[in-house]
């Protein structure tokens, strides 16, 4: 989308998260989206279908931290509105010094990440996390597409 490839060309951090609901009704995919627009700040934030059943919610913003916790909010009030979600995968990209993940790249990961939660049958959510300087709390291991790379599932199960 415009607003990933911007988000990467601007720099800091952004969060793709790609929610999978529990039915392909258009519906419940307004009602989420409606929910996440009423439950974090608008600056940063695009929210769209991805594909049947799949709600895209796209933040940015200079502190990564602000990011991950309005993607947080918004899958927790998603999940209120729209119970149960089947799972979520999510992308946090933390760019320094230019962004070495395209876009699509992005894109292509957080679908996969929600294709093997939502498959796993575990109603979870799933991180992997990029970024292109070492990050102080995460181990760095070198991927072969430069950046650095780690995943993480430490969220709690979706009820």
């Amino acid at each position: 989308s415009t607003a990933l490839r911007r988000a990467t060309r601007d720099g800091g951090a952004i969060e793709l998260a790609l929610i999978q609901l529990a039915n392909d009704d258009s519906r419940t995919a307004r009602k989420c989206a409606d929910t996440i627009n009423q439950s974090i700040e608008h600056l940063g934030l695009v929210i769209s279908s991805y594909a049947p059943g799949v709600v895209a919610l796209l933040k940015y913003g200079k502190d990564s931290q602000h990011v991950s916790a309005s993607v947080d909010t918004a899958i927790t009030a998603c999940n209120a509105s729209a119970s149960p979600l089947r799972g979520v995968g999510v992308v946090r990209y933390e760019i320094a010094g230019g962004a070495l993940v395209s876009a699509s790249e992005i894109e292509r990961i957080a679908d996969e990440t929600r294709a093997r939660v939502v498959s796993e049958g575990s109603g979870r959510i799933e991180r992997v996390i990029l970024h292109t300087e070492p990050h102080p709390d995460i181990p760095a291991a070198p991927s072969a597409t430069g950046p650095v790379g780690s995943r993480q599932d430490h969220s709690p199960r979706l009820p």
